[in-house]
């Protein structure tokens, strides 16, 4: 029995998998502003198509990150925002990520304001294409 984590690509056949999970993240209100999980197609297009990764476990996915653009304009080419689903600022740290501040009362969820942890890491292929 194979009892190591694999990273591997997504494919789009791990959309159901990936969703379920955002979906578990959605409701602890802990991972993300989002009130619900896009459909495929919608998810598909606002995420690099070579930056996408799933954590499989005895064949399961159990935990994926995604690369998105931060933003159309040309002067932020190159920059991209990761979001990741599983044990996410100590995972982000051993991954050389570094806190750079904390946003207070920055979006309200359920009735409750909720801080962001803005965390950064420096790449060295900043600018690499992952289209």
């Amino acid at each position: 029995m194979d009892t190591e984590i694999h990273i591997e690509r997504m494919r789009p056949q791990d959309w159901t998998a990936v969703r379920a999970i955002y979906l578990e993240d959605i409701a602890t209100g802990n991972a993300t502003f989002e009130q619900t999980a896009p459909e495929w197609e919608k998810w598909d297009a606002a995420h690099l198509t070579g930056a996408r990764i799933v954590a499989r476990f005895e064949g399961h996915v159990v935990g994926w990150a995604a690369l998105s653009g931060v933003s159309s304009r040309c002067v932020y080419a190159g920059v991209a925002e990761v979001g990741i689903y599983v044990a996410s600022i100590a995972l982000h740290q051993r991954a050389g990520f570094r806190t750079v501040g904390q946003r207070e009362r920055l979006g309200q969820m359920n009735g409750r304001w909720r801080d962001v942890v803005l965390m950064e890491r420096r790449s060295a292929v900043a600018g690499r294409d992952f289209s």
